[in-house]
């Protein structure tokens, strides 16, 4: 289980944000404290989050920028 952020081991979490980054040590550490410890679940579930997490901040932000862009064209 990690405590902090800076104590995932940045071979796994290098390429995350720093909000992908909390979604992956709070699934990971749920995940850990259900399965007794089942490491490589934990993982698995800890990537699938952080990884959806960014894909929903992407989504957000191409929303975001179709908005600012319709508001400037003016329909």
């Amino acid at each position: 289980m990690y405590a902090t952020l800076a104590d995932l081991p940045r071979d796994q979490t290098d390429q995350y944000s720093h909000a992908q980054k909390k979604r992956f040590r709070a699934v990971f550490n749920a995940v850990h404290k259900h399965t007794d410890g089942a490491e490589s679940r934990s993982f698995a579930a800890a990537h699938a989050a952080a990884k959806k997490h960014g894909d929903r901040r992407r989504e957000k932000d191409h929303e975001d920028r179709l908005h600012r862009m319709t508001v400037r064209i003016g329909t």
